[in-house]
């Protein structure tokens, strides 16, 4: 079991040979303190095989928060990534999205990944950075934090809402030439989408209430598709202090960027916090989040994968992914 940036980074075959009797043996955790916020979860091509490479982004607690970045090829052995320093975009707020390179015309081919985080001196906006290696070691940012009218700020909008905006996330759309659509949540109950065919200007593509947050503040918000082409699209976010992942299914018009809301459910899946999503090499989609579990010194620890599935009823399903197999082996 090795140490980076105060977090216990555990194999599979070593991750039991930790001094703690409380510690966890498939689990990240931190030595000390809180573990955070799982702020970035990303998958990125790597080698000449097409393999793929995850990157997991902590928010380490509490504040001053730090940011620690890891790295695995199996979702369950993780090692570092690059040095625990935060990317100029965050922290607060922040969510690091990978980004297929070489989509969007305006977007350089070497852009491998999009970091959105909320800087405190934009008062409430998002700025973005990109990182130009396979590694997501270096992000660069593309705004001017200082003033929310900056290049590659997304601001607040009438259009939208006058309220701060949150946490953020992105994703390319391919019927629309590939521009990039950032996801972002207004005043804990709007969703907000911006659009940019090159990451430094930002418009307001559609701003719509979601009905099912009336009661429960919208945070870290993703918008996915299941199955790619069959119009319908899935809105997750974490229901708030019940630390519980919510789901939005609805229809989806990549064309236009309307997402209209259908149904609603809350996710049985324990407490599970600041979930984040991507997919995985054969495309099925991938979830991390935190859980609530407590060492002798610590609080909190990373989950292992679980796999994001529609079931045979049409409602959303959560179960363990196949890379859990080999922690049982």
């Amino acid at each position: 079991m090795r140490v980076i940036g105060g977090i216990l980074a555990s194999s599979v075959a070593s991750a039991a040979a930790g001094t703690d009797p409380l510690s966890p043996a498939y689990h990240l955790t931190t030595s000390t303190g809180d573990l955070g916020t799982l702020s970035g979860f990303a998958s990125v091509p790597h080698g000449e095989d097409h393999g793929l490479v995850y990157h997991v982004f902590f928010q380490r607690a509490p504040a001053p928060a730090s940011w620690s970045h890891l790295s695995s090829s199996d979702l369950v052995n993780w090692n570092p990534a690059s040095n625990d320093t935060a990317p100029p975009v965050g922290p607060a707020g922040g969510s690091v999205v990978a980004i297929t390179s070489g989509v969007s015309p305006g977007v350089s081919a070497s852009t491998l990944a999009l970091a959105l985080g909320t800087p405190v001196a934009a008062g409430g906006a998002v700025t973005a950075a990109t990182a130009n290696d396979a590694g997501l070691g270096t992000f660069t940012p593309i705004a001017d934090t200082e003033h929310c009218a900056g290049k590659g700020v997304i601001c607040p909008s009438e259009q939208a809402s006058s309220a701060p905006l949150g946490a953020a996330s992105a994703f390319q759309v391919p019927e629309r030439n590939g521009s990039v659509v950032a996801l972002v949540v207004s005043n804990e109950s709007h969703l907000v989408l911006f659009e940019s065919s090159e990451l430094t200007t930002w418009t307001v593509a559609s701003a719509a209430p979601l009905l099912s947050v009336r009661d429960t503040p919208l945070q870290s918000a993703e918008l996915f598709q299941l199955h790619q082409g069959d119009g319908q699209a899935v809105v997750a976010w974490s229901a708030g202090a019940v630390s519980a992942t919510a789901w939005s299914q609805g229809t989806w018009n990549p064309a236009t960027l309307q997402f209209t809301e259908t149904a609603r459910q809350t996710g049985d899946v324990g407490s599970f916090a600041a979930a984040k999503t991507t997919t995985d090499a054969i495309g099925q989609r991938v979830q991390l989040g935190t859980i609530p579990l407590k060492t002798s010194t610590a609080t909190g620890a990373l989950s292992l994968p679980r796999q994001v599935f529609k079931q045979a009823d049409g409602t959303v399903g959560v179960r363990a992914h196949p890379a859990v197999w080999q922690v049982s082996e």
